[in-house]
């Protein structure tokens, strides 16, 4: 499974950064889109669960889609985003048990503080972070305030990309996790950069052409040796 977190301020580059060079390596794609950033093979605007369950027949078997759903400003986003959810667990679940890692469904959740908080998230969210590998669903959490959505995400993310940031609260997870020069680093970002830490430790930083321009491996000394990965701030 894969859990992946995409941090940073309006306009920093987090949206066009999943929708440019994450999503263009997968093949199954559903996509929540509160705000507006992506297009697909269908685009629904506030569905009803008869429009999920056509959506279902239509697309089951499929090699490759992208779904797109968008709530309207009347609309509830939890409730609409937990029907999302059975979506693309119910379409990874008749993958079979032992699918291919390229072929599993991508879940994208764009404005993530929309349908959660830091200490609250539906019991459909809750199963998706932990248990989203059984159903063939890797998921990406876009969101400008990593404090905003909620601590299980973050455990369990084996991804985070941050990009600019320059509040001391909005920063303060990595200065806790990593170093007071890495939280640095996310100040000084230039718009499309970004900072890049997976599960193995490493830390990389990668320019507007998705060039690598920094790279520190888990025993560097800019890394804190004490706390590798990035957990809750209480």
């Amino acid at each position: 499974m894969s859990v992946s977190c995409y941090f940073g301020l309006t306009e920093s580059g987090k949206s066009w950064h999943v929708k440019h060079h994450v999503l263009p390596k997968w093949d199954r794609k559903v996509i929540f889109d509160i705000a507006h950033c992506f297009d697909g093979d269908v685009v629904l605007t506030n569905p009803g669960d008869r429009t999920f369950l056509e959506i279902f027949r239509r697309f089951i078997g499929r090699s490759a889609f992208t779904i797109v759903i968008r709530p309207s400003r009347t609309s509830s986003d939890e409730a609409l985003f937990n029907k999302t959810v059975h979506l693309a667990c119910s379409l990874g679940r008749t993958l079979g048990v032992r699918v291919d890692p390229a072929k599993r469904i991508q879940l994208v959740l764009d404005e993530a503080d929309f349908v959660c908080s830091s200490h609250y998230q539906s019991k459909e969210l809750k199963h998706l972070v932990n248990k989203g590998r059984h159903d063939n669903v890797d998921s990406h959490f876009i969101t400008r305030n990593p404090n905003s959505i909620h601590t299980d995400i973050r455990r369990n993310a084996s991804k985070i990309v941050t990009f600019f940031l320059n509040n001391a609260m909005e920063i303060s997870i990595f200065r806790s996790n990593f170093s007071s020069k890495f939280a640095e680093k996310i100040q000084h970002l230039p718009k499309y950069h970004r900072l890049e830490w997976t599960d193995n430790g490493d830390i990389r930083i990668f320019d507007e052409k998705n060039k690598v321009y920094g790279n520190f491996s888990r025993n560097s000394p800019e890394i804190s040796p004490k706390k590798r990965g990035v957990s809750r701030v209480d």
